[in-house]
């Protein structure tokens, strides 16, 4: 076996200690056979919170919308902090998803 098929196959069950959590959320497990730093999936209260966030968003952005059509302001849209949210919410789905496929979940 190769050494990043092993890493993949202790990934499913971490046996190590964690290591510490990425920026996004994923726990980084140290592979207990050859010492890589493997990454493991999202947890569930992760992945409805980045839910929440994209579905915030959307909200955010129709509601915008509607008050410039209707004619009652400005129309004020989301602010940096909102679209900084929504890129790391979608980068951690996107990347959840292939961890997923990787360890064939």
């Amino acid at each position: 076996m190769q050494p990043d098929q092993t890493c993949a196959l202790h990934a499913r069950i971490p046996k190590g200690t964690p290591t510490g959590r990425t920026l996004a959320g994923f726990v980084k497990f140290r592979c207990p056979s050859c010492g890589n730093v493997v990454v493991h999936r999202l947890s569930f209260g992760y992945r409805i919170l980045y839910w929440l966030i994209i579905i915030g968003f959307i909200a955010l952005l129709v509601t915008s919308y509607e008050s410039f059509e209707s004619g009652s302001g400005m129309g004020v849209g989301p602010g940096g902090l909102a679209f900084l949210l929504l890129g790391l919410a979608a980068y951690g789905l996107i990347r959840d998803q292939f961890i997923c496929q990787r360890l064939n979940l």
